[in-house]
């Protein structure tokens, strides 16, 4: 989040599976040579995402990027549920008067 105080949260999540709707123009410079005009429209996050965290819920967010490591259950939920504990009291000592 752009702003982080003692009270931020930080949350694994899953990645969003689109963040906008991507649009495409084809255009032609002065030279006549062909290009690509890339651009999208933002849509809302869905929820229990990467995105919403961020965006709506204003938490720091750590989320596994392979074909589908989101946590379950078992050591490894464990293991990162301590590294956001962790990130949590730094972020709150490292900004104590927000």
């Amino acid at each position: 989040p752009r702003v982080i105080g003692p009270s931020t949260r930080v949350v694994i999540a899953k990645p969003a599976r689109i963040k906008f709707v991507q649009k495409v123009n084809v255009n032609y410079d002065p030279m006549g040579r062909r290009y690509y005009w890339l651009y999208g429209k933002i849509v809302d996050p869905e929820p229990d995402t990467d995105v919403y965290a961020l965006k709506v819920q204003k938490a720091v967010t750590i989320t596994p990027l392979s074909l589908d490591l989101t946590p379950r259950s078992g050591a490894y939920k464990s293991s990162l549920e301590s590294l956001a504990r962790e990130l949590e009291k730094l972020i709150s000592s490292t900004h104590p008067s927000l």
